[in-house]
């Protein structure tokens, strides 16, 4: 969503390159800085406190816990 919000005039957004390459490739987002930062099988989760205690959404974060995703 933040790659949607960036280009209509709602603030920047940090991206993985090879989520916004086409943006950028085709010039609705620009990098202002010659900066990239490396990183590796980085993943979040982020959900309200109260849909934090729904079992179905428990049970999804404690999949991705023991996924060993990286």
């Amino acid at each position: 969503m933040v790659l949607q919000a960036a280009p209509e005039g709602f603030g920047g957004a940090l991206s993985d390159e090879t989520v916004s390459a086409r943006d950028l490739d085709e010039g609705r987002l620009v990098c202002p800085f010659p900066i990239c930062v490396p990183t590796v099988h980085n993943y979040y989760m982020v959900c309200s406190e109260g849909s934090r205690r729904r079992p179905e959404v428990r049970a999804f974060i404690d999949w991705l816990l023991d996924a060993n995703l990286g």
